[in-house]
């Protein structure tokens, strides 16, 4: 990736990529299962801690944490977890 392998950064290489995995339907499959699963294992904890989640269908978790977003960013960026940015007013 470019931008020193900053998460968000595309190049023609990630794009030849993104395209060449579209057209392998068994590759498209098995990332949808995987990805069903794990965002099924986030809920599931969210759950269990009791913290409000939106039921997402996507390749993403939404909730919240309690704590304000750059805090909770900057403990997870230490545990090599990358999250996105907050969407206002869910800044926690």
């Amino acid at each position: 990736m470019s931008g020193g392998g900053a998460p968000f950064t595309l190049n023609r290489l990630a794009l030849v990529a993104a395209a060449a995995s579209q057209a392998d339907t068994g590759y498209v499959a098995a990332i949808r299962a995987k990805v069903a699963i794990e965002r099924e294992a986030w809920h599931a904890l969210f759950r269990s801690m009791k913290l409000r989640y939106a039921d997402s269908r996507g390749n993403f978790v939404f909730f919240e944490t309690g704590w304000p977003h750059v805090e909770v960013a900057a403990a997870l960026a230490a545990k090599g977890l990358v999250i996105g940015r907050p969407f206002p007013p869910l800044n926690h």
